[in-house]
């Protein structure tokens, strides 16, 4: 049986392994032993000391190591008396001075003479340490009689470290070296008086000391993601029971994984509730929804008709832009807002519903019971021939129909003598790849690249065109801004690099990521990133931070100003977006419409309104080719005025041209509607006036690229 003292190291050094269910009551010793005091039977339990006493335990072990393992210290192990003990039959002995038979890893460089170690399941040593209890562990003074109950073997651990591994012990210093008082036997320095709540306090310090001195990487080096969901489970816990204000669970688990997301470096990435995926599917993905077929926008806090789709319930109703939606099914809309206006307004296809309508010039209300039906919303609102022969083919969305809405606009616009066209994605900031796709396979030959889309963990996609085509060699400008992204810089893309069109306009926003829409269960959705666009070039639409010294973030081989070549040699300018190949600035106002605007101030939207409401009064008055008079002016100055915005009449009257093409553009898209509002203001369109320009000047596109080559030939060479 081990002696008492033994006893009780083997217990205390059981906190360090695999601590029992139960706390086993120590063997009691002597009355007549000198270490009697220090080793008292444990309660059944031994409540945590407090946190100071667990410092002020820590500090005195520590300090008392650091002294007992500097040379000359209060403890010489030679002049310490201890029972004589046979030699290790393995190994020769060693002098008193080493304290230890054989040394612990942890302690190899210190002088720390009491240990215990982690033993093997049946209570021997692990055979390739061979490793005892050096004779200065042994307690002074007489023995006391065996234990009946002697304290089980310890485990060795489960956890590999530094300091542990197959046949090896994890040895945790747990005792203190002896000190003799003046004049005095030896006693233990730190452990003479040990109560339950001190008895804690050691084995917290012993703990600290496998922490801070032996096994720091014994935790920190082996964390994985086991530990990362432990420590989410125990935050969670604690935020849930304690938190000053209570959090539902599911709002929890939202926020985190809301914060998951936002980790990403990812900036398209997104969780959409089951609200939000309703909206979005029905304003965004989709093209048709059950409803009217109108337009709203918020005017003076009443919900206004702005625009009345083709072939729609709101058309065969005689619904005009300007009509106000005053009631909805007998129920007032004033105080509603318009998306509160909009949902009632939308439904089942085939469900019916009243609106009533204030008109300007008409007394009373208009009443009117309209069937929902399914609308479509045009990825091409019109397609008009401007001057020259010039056919004009504003691109508004990219949804499922938008190709075979661009084929038809082509050859509408042929038949009307059409012999080069401008198709204008200003302003549209994409949509779908399947229509990106379509849109170029209408001006591509056949196997032609569209574009590539390279993932991370899959295979590349790459699209090719089908052989569609709808023109023949007429020559085509494409207008980009920094608003043009996503399937916009696709198709402008796949048609700059293969020599069919030449870009005109700014550099494109660069959106070249492709995002897939993954459904969650209860209706949730995740947004997440997961490929790029490339264009048949090779250049990355995608535009990359950028570094100091030019390269892209992530691309170490792609700098920004890396040259590509067309299909026909030409060169063409990486770094992200797409390019044009002639660069045209947008209209700049004046100084006089820049001092007008500066005048109105945050009023803007009041002017807004009452130039809107001046149209509606004119639109029935005027012909397609009306001018506007002076006398419009005045009557949209008195009217801001009586609206309470103060703007100087000579600031007014200076601004005239650039008030003039706002009326006039107004009263032509409610008289006329928006291909002929479109004609008047591209007389004043930089960028599409520069594109007739270059189209006056070729009949084919091989004459078009020839002449943009000629006239941008010096910045070419200087690129390359």
């Amino acid at each position: 049986m081990p002696p008492p003292g033994r006893a009780a190291t083997m217990e205390v050094g059981r906190a360090c392994g695999d601590l029992p269910t139960r706390p086993r009551r120590l063997p009691t010793p002597d009355a007549g032993s000198t270490l009697a005091p220090a080793f008292r039977p444990a309660p059944a339990f031994t409540p945590a000391p407090a946190p100071h006493t667990r410092r002020r335990l820590h500090t005195r072990m520590a300090s008392t190591l650091a002294a007992a393992s500097t040379p000359g210290g209060p403890a010489s192990p030679a002049s310490l008396p201890h029972s004589p003990r046979p030699p290790h039959p393995r190994r020769p002995s060693r002098p008193a001075a080493a304290l230890l038979t054989p040394r612990c890893p942890p302690c190899a460089g210190g002088r720390a003479p009491h240990h215990a170690a982690l033993a093997s399941p049946r209570g021997r040593p692990l055979p390739a340490t061979g490793m005892t209890e050096s004779a200065s562990c042994r307690p002074t003074g007489p023995r006391p009689p065996p234990a009946t109950r002697p304290a089980p073997p310890l485990r060795p651990p489960t956890s590999p470290s530094r300091h542990t591994g197959a046949g090896r012990a994890l040895w945790v210093c747990l005792r203190v070296p002896l000190t003799a008082p003046r004049g005095g036997q030896p006693r233990p320095a730190l452990i003479q008086e040990v109560t339950p709540m001190r008895r804690s306090g050691l084995i917290v310090g012993a703990l600290l000391l496998l922490v801070t001195s032996v096994g720091a990487g014994f935790i920190v080096q082996n964390r994985g993601p086991r530990d990362a969901a432990r420590l989410f489970a125990q935050v969670f816990q604690h935020i849930e029971r304690n938190a000053v204000e209570p959090l539902d669970r599911n709002a929890i688990y939202e926020m985190a994984t809301r914060g998951l997301i936002e980790q990403l470096d990812d900036p398209y990435a997104a969780l959409y509730s089951p609200e939000e995926i309703a909206r979005f599917s029905r304003e965004q993905v989709g093209s048709a929804y059950g409803g009217l077929g109108m337009q709203i926008e918020d005017q003076r806090g009443v919900a206004t008709v702005t625009r009345v789709f083709p072939n729609s319930p709101a058309e065969r109703g005689a619904v005009r832009p300007g009509d106000r939606i005053v009631e909805i099914d007998g129920e007032p809309t004033r105080g509603l807002k318009l998306e509160e206006v909009s949902s009632r307004l939308l439904g089942r296809p085939g469900t019916e519903v009243e609106v009533t309508f204030v008109r300007a010039g008409v007394d009373e209300p208009i009443r009117g019971r309209f069937t929902r039906a399914i609308i479509h919303i045009p990825a091409v609102p019109f397609a008009i021939l401007l001057d020259d022969g010039v056919g004009y083919i504003p691109l508004q969305r990219f949804n499922e129909n938008a190709g075979e809405e661009v084929a038809q606009a082509v050859r509408s616009l042929r038949r009307q003598g059409a012999s080069a066209f401008i198709i204008d994605l200003r302003g549209n900031s994409g949509g779908s790849l399947d229509a990106a796709v379509d849109i170029s396979d209408l001006f591509l030959q056949r196997g032609q690249t569209i574009v590539t889309v390279r993932y991370r963990n899959q295979p590349t996609d790459e699209y090719r065109a089908r052989g569609r085509t709808v023109v023949g060699d007429e020559p085509i400008v494409v207008l980009v801004d920094g608003y043009s992204a996503s399937a916009s810089e696709i198709v402008a893309g796949a048609l700059q690099d293969h020599d069919r069109a030449v870009i005109v306009g700014t550099t494109t926003f660069g959106k070249g990521l492709v995002q897939n829409v993954y459904a969650l269960d209860g209706g949730w959705a995740l947004k997440l990133t997961t490929g790029k666009w490339y264009t048949p070039s090779g250049r990355l639409i995608q535009k990359e931070p950028r570094r100091d010294n030019g390269t892209a973030a992530g691309h170490d081989d792609a700098p920004a100003d890396r040259i590509f070549r067309s299909d026909g040699g030409r060169p063409l300018r990486g770094g992200g977006g797409i390019i044009p190949d002639v660069v045209v600035e947008p209209d700049t106002l004046d100084e006089n419409a820049q001092a007008f605007l500066r005048a109105i101030g945050s009023a803007s939207s009041q002017v807004y309104v009452a130039i809107y409401d001046l149209a509606l009064t004119l639109r029935d008055r005027v012909r397609p080719d009306f001018t506007v008079p002076a006398a419009w002016r005045d009557e949209l100055y008195r009217r801001i005025r009586n609206d309470g915005v103060e703007v100087p009449r000579e600031t007014f009257d200076a601004a005239a041209p650039f008030i003039d093409r706002l009326l006039e553009q107004r009263v032509a898209s409610l008289a006329f509607g928006d291909s002929a509002s479109f004609r008047r203001a591209s007389r004043h369109d930089a960028q599409v006036q520069t594109a007739i320009d270059l189209l006056r000047q070729a009949s084919t596109q091989k004459e078009l690229l020839a002449l943009v080559t000629a006239s941008t030939g010096k910045a070419a060479r200087s690129m390359e």
